[in-house]
């Protein structure tokens, strides 16, 4: 495809000039040309790229998936309308070379469960994957009540594994309190995380399905924060 071509024309003709050279014809240079440049690895010339006219999104998808100088993904991060571009942030999460100062201008203003999402999927380095874990952290402390209520409900109580350790806020509970409870997965991930308040708890207990499972019931009673007055009613 047009990749592999301005990845050819980078190596066979562009590579072999001197880097002086390369910075002053990327800021002139039109396609397909200038498309090889974004395969430069100097972040120079990254940053002549950017000051040509010509240059657009598909250069800063170009250099998002290819380049490998943190402080060349800085020029496209630097620049809002293209760093805005969903393709871009995408690609710039699946590069190895991201810092976690970049990861965090990408996922912080995301919801919640976008976070999570960038956490699990496969499509990024395990390195990136374990930052975005620590971002989903430090965003759950300042969340609204509602988004970490849907985060849980949504995942099955999945995300609860990266979030050993943190509070539930009143408002979180009040919400998952207010809802009924079908899945035996959500039930079983709330049962087992350490900071699951007293009062989710006796409402779990009150669900058709844990009245039916007698190991459900069994899981609930062992939580450390199980109210007594639930224990003697079962």
């Amino acid at each position: 495809g047009e990749q592999a071509n301005a990845r050819k024309l980078y190596n066979t003709e562009l590579a072999k000039l001197e880097h002086s050279a390369r910075e002053a014809m990327a800021k002139s240079a039109k396609d397909p040309m200038l498309s090889a440049f974004c395969f430069d690895p100097h972040h120079a010339v990254i940053a002549r790229v950017f000051e040509n006219p010509s240059a657009g999104l598909q250069h800063a998808r170009l250099v998002a998936r290819n380049h490998h100088t943190p402080q060349g993904l800085d020029v496209i991060i630097h620049r809002a309308e293209l760093f805005r571009d969903l393709q871009v942030q995408r690609l710039l999460l699946q590069n190895t070379m991201l810092q976690e100062p970049q990861l965090k201008r990408v996922l912080q203003p995301k919801r919640l469960a976008e976070v999570y999402k960038v956490s699990i999927s496969r499509e990024l380095p395990e390195k990136n994957r374990q930052k975005a874990r620590g971002i989903l952290r430090s965003k759950w402390a300042t969340a609204e009540g509602e988004e970490r209520a849907g985060l849980i409900f949504t995942t099955e109580g999945r995300c609860l594994a990266m979030l050993t350790g943190l509070p539930f806020d009143s408002k979180t509970t009040t919400l998952l309190c207010q809802k009924s409870y079908t899945s035996l997965l959500l039930i079983q991930n709330l049962a087992r995380f350490g900071a699951a308040p007293p009062q989710l708890l006796a409402h779990l207990f009150k669900q058709a399905i844990v009245r039916r499972l007698p190991h459900l019931r069994t899981l609930i009673m062992q939580h450390p924060n199980c109210p007594a007055d639930a224990r003697r009613r079962a």
